[in-house]
């Protein structure tokens, strides 16, 4: 890659307002779009038909630096369109004014996107709409993810009347699995707001793309999801002999307590999170492959692995066998599943360590450095010369972490 890579659009920006740099415009977040996303983007969109714009689902944050690159490296250079839709978990909730109908949330949705006194991200989403290769129709609401559970919402309504998208990207600060409260409850909506995005691909009539990126520390596994997480194991290893095999051999006392009743660490949670995102799949009807992982550290630089991404690709499945559909949900309605999860232990195994490889490559990130200046000069906030200077100060780490 080079800096052709990522042809400038043509917006009119305002003048350059610099803002604080955060952990994830770090350079290996730019390996990881351009080397792990990018890979299984490149081959998904060459075959689709030219005249279809290519639908992405994502959390866009402030600057869409997802979106920007997915655009100058995918779509301009091959005249395609790109139509998003995005939530901003950055901002205050505040869309349900936006109408009673959905022709009245869309036109609402549409002016505060083109609105000059609008914030930081409808400013971003008003100059990349002006691009020839976006579609006008991409929109962001202000809403966290989980908004889409509710069966009352806004974004649940707007959710739904979207057809299914060929990229889904859930980047997350977070962990995934909720935590108790002080009366031990747990709050699921973020699970919820999961099956709702599988409900809606379950129509896709294509194979589509899977980006989940979260937390990976034992901090962030409750003890009562440590328990789900070793069932899932357990019954993988009872009928799977790939799966079992590949356990004992890359994972040993994983495969002899499945995890239960002690602490993870990174790498048996990206186990166990790959296991039930098929488990997902399967219940709506879909085949599966995981096809990368890739780990880095956002606690402390010399630590343990603590932020994952993974990358599946879902199918539809064509025919699917008769019988008895479980009442239990998320239990398995095919036979597949246990080969569809097979191959998780050798690709958890041999997962990227991004922090380390791009110490043990400096040319390597100092290009995902160069290319994250630009995509980050696009939005009219920053300077390329201000980006680089962060970064070969130590990118905002602090002493000793």
């Amino acid at each position: 890659m080079n800096d052709d890579d990522f042809p400038l659009v043509s917006f009119e920006f305002p003048e350059v307002v610099e803002y604080h740099f955060k952990p994830w415009h770090r350079p290996r977040k730019q390996y990881v779009r351009a080397t792990i996303w990018g890979r299984y983007i490149e081959s998904l969109v060459a075959a689709m038909d030219q005249d279809r714009p290519v639908r992405y689902f994502g959390l866009p944050g402030a600057d869409f630096l997802d979106i920007r690159y997915f655009l100058n490296q995918f779509c301009i250079p091959n005249e395609r369109k790109i139509r998003f839709v995005g939530f901003d978990a950055s901002t205050q909730e505040g869309d349900d004014d936006l109408g009673s109908t959905l022709a009245e949330m869309h036109a609402s949705l549409d002016a505060i996107a083109a609105s000059d006194s609008a914030t930081d991200s409808a400013g971003s989403l008003a100059s990349l709409r002006r691009s020839p290769n976006v579609d006008p129709r991409s929109k962001v609401l202000r809403r966290r993810l989980e908004s889409i559970a509710d069966i009352n919402s806004v974004a649940r309504r707007i959710f739904l009347d979207e057809e299914p998208f060929d990229i889904v990207n859930i980047d997350l600060c977070g962990g995934i699995f909720p935590k108790p409260d002080n009366k031990g409850q747990y709050a699921t909506e973020l699970y919820d707001a999961l099956r709702q995005i599988f409900g809606l691909q379950n129509r896709h009539h294509r194979s589509w793309l899977f980006f989940l990126t979260i937390r990976v520390d034992d901090q962030t596994v409750p003890h009562q999801i440590n328990e789900e997480m070793a069932e899932l194991i357990e019954s993988n290893m009872s009928s799977s002999a790939a799966f079992k095999r590949d356990l004992v051999r890359l994972f040993p006392q994983l495969s002899q307590d499945f995890g239960a009743g002690r602490r993870l660490n990174s790498s048996e949670i990206i186990v166990g999170i790959a296991k039930w995102l098929v488990r997902l799949g399967v219940s709506k009807g879909m085949d599966s492959e995981i096809l990368d992982v890739a780990a880095y550290r956002i606690l402390d630089r010399s630590g343990p692995l603590d932020m994952a991404t993974v990358a599946f690709r879902f199918s539809p499945v064509i025919e699917v066998p008769r019988g008895r559909v479980p009442l239990r949900d998320g239990a398995p309605v095919n036979a597949n599943e246990a080969k569809w999860a097979g191959s998780i232990p050798a690709s958890v195994n041999s997962l990227v360590d991004v922090d380390e490889l791009l110490e043990e490559l400096p040319e390597l990130k100092r290009r995902a450095a160069e290319e994250t200046a630009t995509l980050l000069a696009e939005t009219g906030r920053y300077t390329p010369e201000s980006y680089l200077d962060w970064v070969d100060s130590g990118e905002g780490w602090k002493d000793g972490s």
